[in-house]
């Protein structure tokens, strides 16, 4: 985490591997029923929902879509070589 000047405005700005560990410090929490674990859950969600796409990320879903529109779905894996995984045991 460090303080950067942006705009004449201080931000403080943190990296995704800080965002991801403090959402799983907080899901480690019991009491997500208390005001102030909804408060840091709404931050760390809003946070995460402000990320911006990599480029090699938005490359791959290009190919995917392009072999999609093309009719090539040889990457895909049947869903029905794997129903057991989906089956409701309850």
């Amino acid at each position: 985490m460090f303080q950067r000047w942006i705009d004449g405005k201080q931000h403080i700005c943190f990296d995704i591997d800080e965002l991801f560990a403090w959402q799983d410090a907080l899901d480690e929490i019991e009491d997500q029923e208390h005001p102030a674990w909804k408060l840091f859950d709404a931050f760390l969600w809003d946070s995460e929902c402000k990320l911006e796409f990599s480029e090699e990320f938005l490359k791959e879903m290009q190919e995917i879509h392009d072999k999609i529109e093309a009719g090539d779905y040889s990457d895909f894996v049947k869903l029905e070589d794997y129903g057991d995984l989906f089956d409701d045991e309850s």
